[in-house]
């Protein structure tokens, strides 16, 4: 169920249920921007655009505009994804962050305005393993860490065409 929850001043997107699949945590959704939303769901046009005596009604009751991602759990948690260049670097910090932390994954989202997504496809010049050097991260983040927060093999998980994925271990 999709909501719209206002926090200073600013209006976000929240789907409550996106993460009652899975004990890894999976934060996609939480407080995001119209922006953000539209790269994987439609908007239901305002209940003021629909034929009242349309047998298949589903409406939003003019929705304020969400256009900020200040609040966002992923960008709050340095997990955001948008420079190719970077993105080793945000991994292996969010690795040795959760593995300090005594957790057994990380979450990561691209970023609206980024051409990435989520694919399995080996073929694709997106496929998370072209654009991330797992087995790097992996090994710095585990010169970091220690003996008790190893990370042994990492696994990767996501619905194809989101933005966000885990990764596991």
């Amino acid at each position: 169920m999709w909501n719209v929850v206002k926090i200073n001043n600013c209006w976000y997107h929240v789907d409550a249920t996106s993460n009652d699949t899975s004990d890894k945590g999976f934060h996609l959704f939480l407080n995001t921007s119209t922006a953000f939303i539209l790269n994987t769901h439609t908007i239901d046009v305002d209940y003021s655009a629909i034929d009242p005596s349309d047998d298949y009604i589903s409406f939003n009751y003019n929705l304020p505009e969400c256009n900020s991602m200040d609040f966002n759990y992923i960008t709050m948690n340095a997990s955001m994804l948008s420079d190719k260049f970077q993105m080793n670097s945000i991994v292996i910090a969010s690795l040795i962050n959760s593995a300090n932390s005594g957790k057994s994954y990380c979450e990561f989202v691209f970023s609206a305005e980024s051409a990435y997504y989520f694919t399995s496809d080996p073929n694709s010049e997106i496929c998370l393993t072209k654009l991330i050097n797992l087995n790097y991260c992996v090994n710095t983040a585990n010169n970091s860490l220690s003996k008790d927060h190893k990370i042994s093999s990492i696994i990767y998980t996501s619905i194809t065409g989101w933005k966000g994925f885990l990764l596991y271990w």
